[in-house]
């Protein structure tokens, strides 16, 4: 167990503190730090149950922003689904978090600005194609190189949450 694996994790920190300042959502504010808690639960330990913990985490801050009850209402009913099913929620966890890419990049488009526009754009292609590198990297958690892809991701998601808590409201 390395603990420095987690502290990437911690700078989830600098968006939970913009999510206090700039939304007025309640379930956004607290999703966002149980996440900081969560991420490093599992990126400190590698253990299943955190790993778990890690996933409905995020889920619940994409369904806090996405903030409509017939899509979180069928987002809840796919997670108890494809827990049942496979003991993971990997699949509808990418699915919420595609969702609310997608509104955040919208809503910044019209609501925000082009500079807040381009940052989350780049920020969200880059943290595509890190994730999906990272997928493809052989070994374990320990390899040197998926630790620095995490922390990259890490850094691409705390962007992405940063700026999408100007419009979660």
């Amino acid at each position: 167990m390395n603990h420095y694996n987690g502290l990437s994790s911690l700078l989830f920190i600098v968006s939970t503190v913009k999510s206090y300042y700039a939304s007025n959502l309640i379930l956004w504010k607290i999703s966002n730090t149980l996440l900081i808690f969560a991420s490093y639960l599992f990126n400190a330990t590698h253990n299943d149950t955190f790993l778990l913990l890690d996933l409905i985490a995020i889920s619940f801050v994409c369904t806090s922003y996405i903030n409509h009850f017939m899509v979180n209402y069928a987002l809840t009913v796919a997670f108890i689904y494809e827990y049942t099913k496979t003991q993971n929620i990997n699949t509808t966890k990418n699915a919420a978090y595609g969702l609310t890419i997608t509104k955040s990049i919208i809503n910044t488009y019209y609501y925000v600005g082009y500079v807040h526009f381009y940052i989350i754009l780049s920020s969200t292609i880059t943290g595509a194609f890190i994730y999906f590198v990272r997928l493809q990297l052989p070994g374990d958690y320990d390899n040197k190189y998926f630790v620095f892809l995490t922390w990259l991701l890490h850094g691409c998601t705390m962007n992405i949450i940063y700026i999408t808590s100007i419009t979660a409201n």
